[in-house]
């Protein structure tokens, strides 16, 4: 018991120990690594068809091998790659509690991914010469 709670049991009756048996949190599951990738990935249907690069990054990303796979990542997206820089973007948010290791970026490149990603989510119509 710590000198506190000495001193807090010893002033306040309703005091109790916290316990000391809580489980520690789960690591996440490869479905919900999975569910990051498949929600990127489907963006590549829609805007701009497959491509080997990305195809290999996401290849590195199956394997685990998170480091990597955001290294090619950050390229593809710095080349206006918009599904890249949508998994470089989950990947970055998600870093730490989905991957075990921190990811980083630099805040221009953040920034300029974000924009790609909403940029790439809006309708492709061309209404010109329509009135």
């Amino acid at each position: 018991m710590s000198a506190f709670s000495i001193y807090a049991a010893s002033r306040h009756t309703s005091y109790r120990e916290p316990r000391a048996s809580v489980p520690p949190l789960r690591p996440p599951s490869s479905a919900l690594r999975r569910a990051v990738l498949d929600d990127a990935s489907s963006s590549v249907e829609i805007h701009g068809g497959r491509d080997g690069a990305f195809d290999a990054a996401v290849a590195l990303y199956e394997q685990g091998r998170w480091a990597d796979a955001f290294k090619a990542l950050m390229r593809l997206a710095d080349l206006g790659h918009a599904a890249a820089a949508k998994l470089a973007l989950l990947m970055l948010r998600y870093g730490a509690a989905l991957y075990g290791t921190a990811l980083c970026a630099e805040a221009q490149q953040i920034a300029r991914w974000a924009a790609l990603v909403i940029d790439a989510g809006k309708p492709r119509t061309s209404y010109a010469g329509r009135q």
